[in-house]
């Protein structure tokens, strides 16, 4: 996929989610996802970068148990999703 896309996709994405109430977006800082934070800067939603993707998983969780808002983590495939798990348990 050329990189072009992937911007745009990710701009729809930033609208998306801006669309559905998201204030913040949890992850970690990787380049897999790079784009993604680079489409939230001029949004009104907030990119926070964690150290491990277990703590961006519990971050979105109590954002979204205190908030009343949807909870997002962004992460990279394979092995960092499965990172996700106990944060989300």
């Amino acid at each position: 996929m050329c990189l072009y896309r992937v911007r745009r996709i990710d701009g729809r994405l930033s609208r998306a989610l801006a669309t559905a109430g998201v204030r913040h977006v949890f992850g970690v800082d990787a380049a897999d996802i790079e784009d993604l934070y680079d489409a939230l800067v001029g949004s009104e939603i907030t990119g926070v970068i964690a150290e491990h993707e277990f703590f961006a998983a519990a971050m979105a969780d109590g954002c979204a148990r205190t908030t009343r808002r949807l909870g997002v983590v962004a992460a990279r495939s394979a092995g960092a999703a499965m990172n996700l798990d106990a944060g989300l348990a």
